[in-house]
Parts: structure tokens; sequence; C-alpha cells
């Protein structure tokens, strides 16, 4: 039987809207193709956090990054109602896959809206999900359950102080930046791009990969303590 592998965790202060793009492109760079051309299992990519504090960056930055297009240069956007549902198809490594994102917090108003609303995030991410029949990187926003069930994937908290949070407590104050990120307030008190950052993987596939390991180590070192 083979041992899972150990979970990984960065924690990290951004000081830019440059600093989260950084982040996504090299999270992005690092994935392996096992992950993102699995016909059979979509990458998760999983981001909560704080409201309006740029989480959307992350899925367009790396969806760019991955079919080294914007959303204006050639990548076709098959369907979705922006901000709320999303489905692109691109070229990735050779092989077309589907990059698409939902933010689950609006519970309605999707493309295809069949009345999940009453039934929370986690079927509204069930139904998205279900939409699926390419290989690719699924974004899924503000959907806590995904915690709960302790589904694989790559999940990213974004935190901006006095800023609500869609789903959860905020998550610097315990973390072990907790000092260094009061400091980098008191420090720069009018940057409105002060962000604390998590990076959870529990995908085996991203896990087994030495180049995703090693662009975790780069983030740490970068802009935090060493990934546990």
């Amino acid at each position: 039987m083979h041992e899972k592998p150990t979970p990984m965790k960065a924690e990290l202060i951004l000081r830019s809207r440059r600093d989260m793009f950084y982040m996504a492109r090299l999270l992005a760079s690092a994935l392996p193709n096992d992950a993102i051309h699995d016909d059979n299992d979509p990458l998760l990519v999983c981001v909560r956090g704080s409201l309006g504090c740029g989480k959307k960056i992350i899925a367009d930055a790396m969806r760019e990054y991955l079919t080294g297009t914007t959303a204006m240069s050639g990548l076709k956007n098959i369907s979705g109602r922006e901000g709320y549902d999303e489905y692109w198809l691109g070229i990735v490594r050779g092989k077309e896959v589907e990059l698409a994102y939902i933010d689950a917090a609006w519970l309605s108003g999707y493309s295809d809206d069949s009345n999940l609303a009453s039934f929370g995030p986690h079927m509204v991410r069930q139904f998205f999900l279900w939409q699926r029949n390419k290989p690719g990187v699924a974004f899924i926003h503000n959907d806590s359950s995904l915690d709960i069930e302790d589904k694989k994937r790559l999940s990213v908290w974004v935190e901006q102080t006095g800023v609500q949070n869609v789903d959860g407590p905020g998550r610097a104050e315990d973390s072990k930046l907790a000092v260094a990120f009061k400091e980098a307030q008191l420090e720069d008190p009018d940057n409105k791009w002060l962000r604390y950052v998590e990076v959870n993987v529990n995908d085996r596939r991203l896990l087994n990969s030495p180049k995703f390991r090693d662009a975790m180590q780069k983030l740490t070192k970068r802009y935090g303590g060493p990934p546990v």
C-alpha cells in the first residue's frame, strides 16, 4: 500500500497586486501534467477568504499563464456568466483542457441556474463539476464544505485585515506570521494590497511533483516562513 503523502502548507505575506499575480503564475507553472491532463479527475483549486480582496486574480492569472493568453487574445469562453460561472477551453501543453471557475457564494444567478440556492454552496459546486467533460482545472471560490469533505485540492486562503471573510474566521492571528503581519500593517497602514495568504496542498499529484514542491519553497522563501 502506498503511503499517503504529507500535506504541505505555506503561510505568506503579500504586499502588492503584483505579488498576487506572481504567486498565481508560479503555482500554475509548476502544475504537473498528470493533474491538468486527467480526464476523470480535474484539479481543484479552491479559494476562500475576505470579501473583495482580489481572490479572482488567482483563477484569472493561472488560467492565462497555462494557456499563454489573456481573456481577450484567443482563449475560447464557451459559456458562463462573468464573475459567477465561467467555462474556458484552451490548449495546455499539447492537450485541450477546460479551465472553469465558479463563485459558490452567489448560490444563484449562474448561467445554468437550476434552483440550487436552497441547497447551499456544496451543491452549487457539485452541479458545476457535473457540467465538466474535459480534463483541466476547476477553480472553486467560497465553498467551505470542501474542508469538511477533505477533498484533494490546492487551497488558497486570502485575508485582508478589517474586511469580512466570506465564510469562517480569519486565520492571520493564529498563524506563525501573526506578529510579522501586524508589523507589516503598522509599517504601511495605507497599503490596500497587504494580504495574509495560506496555500494548502493535499492532492497527491502535486505533492509527488518535485517541481511543485520547489514552487512552494520559492513562495515561502520570498514571502514567509518555511512550509510545513
